[in-house]
């Protein structure tokens, strides 16, 4: 809202009053110390103020610097060739702008010790960096040509230009906001301070978005929050338009939404603000002609008169701060004045810069059973202040910092992912070190049950006895607690199985009944653990045709697992057992497995001079022997009986019947040929 009119002129008895004491607050460090300027309105205009950095500069019709806060000044050498300081900007010690109404812009890279003209053009009123010391702004409100509003831009440190036009008739002055974004304040008209609006551009000119709204066009000075980019501040003088202007107004105004909509917080009868504005961390400062400076502690909605110098020239930038209480202004008559406690009211505005964890710890409240998924928990970081600090490094520590993992920072938030790899509480801290150094530590403490994976083993066994038993234990080792479990035996069915037991001898039996078939059974064992036999397997054993049996577990189940993932299942472990071996065993396996007995066959039968033996079985190497009817050895041979494969024998010359006893490691066989040649 803005103030009554006729509340100005009941109070100006005790503004008066009140500015003897608030001028007292201030002190003219450097009287007459930087040549002033008349132009062709009765009062001086333009000059500039500003700091940087540790330096202060002041400049008008010259250019003077402080570097001990206005104590001792020091001349500049640069050489304005008769121009006038507009406005005078510093990116940091060594980078620095002055503008000026004739002569344009002047660039120094170190300190001020030197300086070279970069732009040259009539009436460059603002200057300002953006982001760096090579791009620079500066805007030109010459009377002619049309349109006279003309923002410069360049993006290598003066060397090239360009101009682009962000509309209107008329423009003296443009901001840079917190995030380079740039607004200058247009008017419709250049000779009667119409009402203007802001255009704004994102990509350094190049492309200009313009405000229907309206804001009064004649102000010399756009200004931009510290913190806030949308929040905007218009010193509206009205200086030359004052004759013209339909309201005859001098006004603060402010918007919270880049100019959108703009409200006028305080009005005066113009003449009155030379049009001049800076704006602190917490403070914005306007000067007037003649009442010193406003101050306003609320982004512009309230204002407050802190006395200052007795008189200021208009469309000038003559105030700079250091902080919230440190100001100097520079006068009409090119004295220098500072306050070192905001006019007498001293300001202690403290503007806590934090980062803010939404929560304090994850997982501390989950029950979790994981198994090949992991488990995410998100918190979130919430800014406080005008320049919260960011987040330079992310880290887990603690004893159980492998079972979580950051996932990458989206937006305001920041992931763990939580995967345990110990079957009880997982402590560990995630510390996020700040741009400012401190530590924020968010507690790490979920319960899970990882997969654990399970081993399965036995033992190989030897048997030197035909159809003698062997023992095959078995073991489940990585089991957390005593389970119950199925498994699956399976084995070479040249063994004879006879079961599978809990101990021995006369532990109980441990097959599914049902579950069984020749080469295979299931298994059940209740309360099986760990490093422990949980069962025995007995086989006789034989070698009737394998030499090398195998018996194999696999296939466990565990029964009682909290979840089906509990546990990894393991390989299967194989017992390999070897038989009896050697000559004829192998017979003799089947006569004592099976009951059978080699068949021998003499082909052909009756014979001529030989004869040929076959055998069913393999009996290996035998010895035949030929005997007559009384009993009398003829002849003997040597020969190896292969199953069904022939064997040759010679047989007497005299024609009769023989007796062949062929004598084999598995037993004596008594056959009978008859010879008729």
């Amino acid at each position: 809202m803005k103030t009554p009119i006729y509340t100005f002129f009941i109070c100006v008895t005790l503004l008066l009053f009140a500015s003897s004491n608030l001028c007292a607050q201030w002190n003219n460090v450097a009287p007459n110390r930087v040549q002033s300027f008349v132009g062709s309105f009765p009062n001086p205009m333009l000059g500039a103020i500003h700091f940087k950095d540790g330096i202060l500069w002041a400049g008008w019709a010259d250019l003077w610097l402080s570097n001990d806060t206005g104590k001792t000044w020091f001349q500049s050498s640069i050489n304005l060739a008769g121009g006038i300081i507009t406005d005078i900007n510093f990116y940091d010690k060594l980078n620095g702008l002055v503008s000026t109404a004739e002569q344009g812009v002047f660039l120094t890279r170190d300190g001020g010790l030197n300086w070279k003209r970069i732009l040259a053009a009539q009436h460059c009123t603002n200057i300002a960096f953006n982001g760096s010391p090579n791009i620079i702004h500066a805007i030109t409100a010459g009377d002619v040509p049309s349109p006279t509003g003309l923002l410069h831009t360049s993006i290598d440190g003066g060397t090239t230009w360009t101009a682009s036009w962000p509309g209107g008739d008329f423009s003296e002055c443009f901001t840079v906001a917190k995030d380079k974004t740039i607004y200058v304040l247009c008017s419709h008209d250049n000779t009667l301070g119409l009402p203007g609006f802001v255009s704004s551009s994102r990509d350094l000119g190049n492309t200009w978005q313009q405000s229907s709204t309206e804001v009064d066009g004649d102000s010399y000075t756009i200004c931009s929050d510290s913190c806030f980019s949308q929040n905007l501040y218009v010193a509206n003088e009205d200086y030359t338009a004052s004759p013209n202007i339909p309201n005859g107004l001098s006004d603060l105004y402010y918007s919270t939404n880049a100019g959108k909509v703009w409200t006028s917080a305080v009005s005066f009868l113009a003449p009155y603000l030379t049009g001049a504005m800076t704006c602190t961390t917490n403070t914005i400062y306007a000067s007037s002609l003649v009442r010193g400076l406003y101050r306003s502690t609320d982004q512009g909605v309230t204002w407050k008169n802190i006395g200052g110098p007795p008189s200021m020239a208009f469309d000038s930038r003559n105030i700079t701060c250091i902080n919230d209480n440190i100001v100097f202004a520079l006068d009409d008559q090119g004295s220098i004045w500072e306050t070192t406690n905001s006019g007498g009211d001293s300001l202690s505005i403290v503007r806590i810069n934090d980062l803010i964890l939404s929560q304090n710890s994850l997982f501390t409240t989950d029950s979790l059973i994981v198994c090949d998924t992991s488990v995410s928990g998100f918190f979130y970081l919430q800014p406080m202040g005008c320049v919260p600090p960011t987040v330079t490094m992310i880290e887990i520590r603690g004893s159980d910092s492998m079972s979580y993992t950051t996932i990458p920072i989206a937006g305001d938030s920041i992931g763990v992912q939580f995967l345990p790899i110990f079957d009880s509480l997982n402590n560990s801290q995630l510390v996020l070190t700040l741009s400012d150094g401190r530590q924020k530590t968010l507690t790490l403490s979920g319960y899970g049950i990882p997969r654990k994976p399970l081993s399965l083993s036995t033992q190989d066994q030897t048997s030197d006895t035909l159809g003698g038993s062997v023992i095959v234990p078995i073991a489940l080792n990585g089991l957390k607690n005593p389970e119950n479990i199925t498994l699956i035996i399976h084995y070479d069915t040249v063994l004879n199985y006879n079961g599978s037991f809990a101990s021995l001898p006369s532990g109980s039996k441990l097959d599914i009944p049902n579950e069984q078939w020749k080469g295979r059974s299931k298994l059940k064992i209740t309360g099986a653990t760990s490093n422990a036999t949980l069962g025995y397997a007995l086989f006789d054993v034989f070698n009737d045709s394998v030499p090398i049996q195998h018996v194999t577990f696999d296939s466990v189940t565990v029964l009682s697992a909290i979840s089906g993932c509990q546990y990894i299942s393991p390989d299967i472990a194989t017992s390999t057992i070897t038989p009896l071996s050697g000559c004829g065993v192998s017979t003799i396996s089947k006569l004592l497995h099976y009951g059978k007995m080699p068949e021998l066959l003499i082909i052909p039968n009756p014979a001529g001079g030989e004869t040929s033996i076959t055998s069913s079985m393999d009996l290996g190497e035998i010895n035949a022997e030929v005997y007559n009817m009384l009993g009398t050895l003829i002849s003997s041979a040597i020969l190896v009986l292969d199953q069904n494969t022939p064997a040759k024998l010679l047989l007497p010359v005299s024609n009769g019947v023989y007796e062949i006893r062929v004598k084999a490691v598995s037993g004596i066989y008594d056959l009978r040929v008859v010879v008729n040649k």
